[in-house]
């Protein structure tokens, strides 16, 4: 897949919008939007392909508060089924 090809494609939440001046010795860099609206450069096309880059970043904070609402919900259960065993 050549850089004009992937200009544009939906990769993830991430959409190519441009390619960034390549800077002299480093690799390819694309301008990216993600879903939630923030736009950011992404390391290279070969992340954004094989998923490596997926979000801006949203997408880790979405499932780490996702993750700590689950841990705070099966807190509590425990303590309640602690409870009501210790008053058998």
């Amino acid at each position: 897949m050549s850089d004009e090809e992937i200009i544009g494609k939906k990769f993830n939440r991430l959409t190519v919008l441009e390619k960034i001046p390549k800077d002299k010795g480093k690799p390819q860099k694309f301008l990216c939007k993600c879903e939630c609206g923030y736009i950011i450069n992404t390391p290279t096309k070969q992340k954004l392909i094989t998923g490596h880059s997926k979000s801006c970043g949203c997408l880790k904070r979405e499932i780490m508060s996702y993750n700590m609402s689950n841990i705070r919900y099966n807190r509590n259960m425990l303590k309640k089924e602690y409870g009501v065993c210790s008053t058998m």
